[in-house]
């Protein structure tokens, strides 16, 4: 194996190397596919790459191929296994198919829509955002079933790359991965909930000397929400069996999706919080990850820039006894993203009271939250509009509405 060259480090190439005879495995995960834009719950579907999750993944395999791995491994679904043979096609190599890292089956949520899912079952969603792990969909699996059975592959993979192959692997999520040896390959990247996946997968008591790379190649194929992603983090520092509380200040919440991979990757920084919940700043940063053949910022990224934002506005305003989920996204692009790109996104407080009263009898509430992402001269790049899903949880007390208007 040649490859004595060293490439010139930068600051996440010197992160990521680790001490000599290690191997990397690179968790991948696969391309966007129409059910991800449209928020539906796809578990075991068998659903194809859409154009947007194609070029996801050429691009993608561009960056993975520098590597020179040795070892493919996919799911048999569909769009992991397209996902893999993108990279493939540009190594020449053969990805092995393995039915055990197939993404989790959610039972009866697959083909529907988080607001529809939340909507029939909320005492399931419930038993979730406590930290229990209930069949997903009634009939799903559980996460601990899908550890159970994807465990013993991606450790088979560790093992292999220990005993001197470098390679690549789909794990939980139809996600895929390739290793490489630190130092003489550039490093290692991952996409959204992937380092989370391998290391469920591979557990603590991993010995094979294979170190996991998280930093996003692409964005925008919808691994896990951002209001997911932070339910998750906040609910990890409580202990099995104690009451969750998911609550964060503004400030919290700040620091800690600044420090989400995802972000980092395509360069997404928030800069501004309102304390009141009312108003939350944000710019993508144009660099290397981000920019598309012409230079600009990826529509991916554009596009991710409103992720759940207006969402966890209401969520802070409402407080714990309402669901909010983001349910639909649409986004108008007007004008290239030649440099940083901002937005303002708001909820105002008497756009909070409207939808508290509107949810107080306990039926859903959809709320669309229209958002203009510009450059620093006011140029505008695109037009975001999100549909928030908002539903009183059941059990919950109404709201006094009428002493809140006696109050004014």
């Amino acid at each position: 194996m040649s490859g004595e060259t060293q490439p010139v480090p930068g600051p996440s190439e010197r992160l990521m190397r680790a001490g000599s005879g290690q191997r990397r495995i690179v968790v991948w995960r696969h391309g966007q596919t129409n059910q991800n834009a449209s928020g539906v719950w796809q578990g075991q579907l068998d659903t194809e790459l859409s154009e947007v999750g194609r070029e996801q993944a050429r691009a993608a395999a561009e960056v993975l191929a520098t590597y020179r791995p040795t070892l493919l491994v996919t799911s048999d679904l569909l769009r992991a296994a397209a996902t893999a043979d993108a990279l493939a096609q540009v190594t020449g190599l053969q990805a092995r198919v393995d039915p055990r890292l197939r993404e989790i089956h959610v039972g009866e949520w697959q083909g529907l829509t988080a607001g529809d899912v939340a909507e029939r079952y909320p005492d399931l969603q419930d038993q979730v955002m406590r930290g229990e792990d209930p069949a997903r969909g009634v009939t799903g699996e559980t996460v601990g079933q899908v550890v159970e059975r994807g465990r013993p592959a991606l450790r088979e993979v560790a093992e292999q790359l220990a005993g001197g192959d470098r390679g690549g692997d789909h794990a939980r999520g139809d996600r895929a991965g390739a290793g490489g040896r630190p130092g003489r390959d550039r490093p290692a990247y991952g996409l959204d909930g992937a380092r989370r996946t391998a290391q469920l997968l591979l557990g603590r008591a991993r010995r094979a000397p294979v170190r996991l790379a998280d930093r996003p190649v692409e964005p925008g194929s919808g691994a896990m929400s951002v209001a997911s992603m932070l339910n998750r983090v906040v609910r990890s520092r409580a202990h099995v069996g104690r009451e969750r509380s998911l609550s964060m200040t503004p400030k919290q919440q700040w620091r800690v999706m600044n420090l989400y991979p995802p972000f980092l990757g395509i360069g997404l920084r928030i800069y501004g919080w309102t304390d009141d919940w009312t108003e939350v700043r944000v710019k993508l940063l144009l660099t290397p990850f981000n920019r598309n053949n012409h230079g600009t910022a990826f529509g991916g990224s554009i596009g991710a820039m409103s992720d759940a934002f207006n969402a966890l506005l209401l969520i802070g305003q409402l407080g714990p006894d309402y669901l909010v989920w983001d349910t639909e996204a649409q986004v108008r692009y007007v004008s290239p993203g030649a440099g940083t790109v901002y937005a303002t996104f708001r909820v105002t407080p008497e756009e909070a009271e409207d939808v508290r009263r509107e949810a107080a009898s306990g039926e859903k509430v959809l709320r669309w939250f229209d958002t203009d992402l510009t450059l620093k001269d006011g140029t505008v790049v695109a037009h975001a509009r999100r549909q928030v899903y908002v539903r009183l949880k059941r059990g919950a007390s109404r709201p006094d509405l009428e002493g809140a208007e006696s109050a004014r």
